[in-house]
């Protein structure tokens, strides 16, 4: 399937088929995902999770297709009132924060990236 779609990522794989190939022929290493890599993930799966500081979050992707919406919702494990939603990809790579760091900006930080 992945190779039917290179640009997008496909589940077990972390990162689109073509990014991984370029990183392989260039490197012979494969990088962590990067947050769009993520977000592909979540896209392709639903449920996606990582740790940052020795603490797991999770990512949701809930979409009604009766009122064509879509909702990301963004928590750290256990912790109910930790819940961050979000309404689009964009809204959630430009805002989505823990303890009021920017994801985006600490994403160098975050371990462990998988499926759920």
């Amino acid at each position: 399937m992945a190779m039917h779609r290179p640009e997008r990522v496909v589940y077990p794989n972390v990162m689109p088929y073509s990014k991984a190939k370029r990183f392989y022929n260039d490197t012979q290493v494969l990088p962590s995902p990067d947050l769009d890599d993520f977000i592909g993930m979540l896209n392709f799966y639903s449920e996606v999770e990582f740790y940052h500081d020795g603490k797991k979050y999770g990512l949701l992707l809930i979409i009604d297709n009766d009122k064509n919406e879509k909702l990301l919702s963004f928590y750290q494990w256990g912790d109910l009132e930790s819940v961050q939603d979000y309404r689009s990809d964009d809204d959630f790579r430009e805002n989505a924060h823990i303890n009021g760091k920017l994801l985006k900006d600490i994403w160098d930080e975050i371990e462990n990236i998988d499926y759920m």
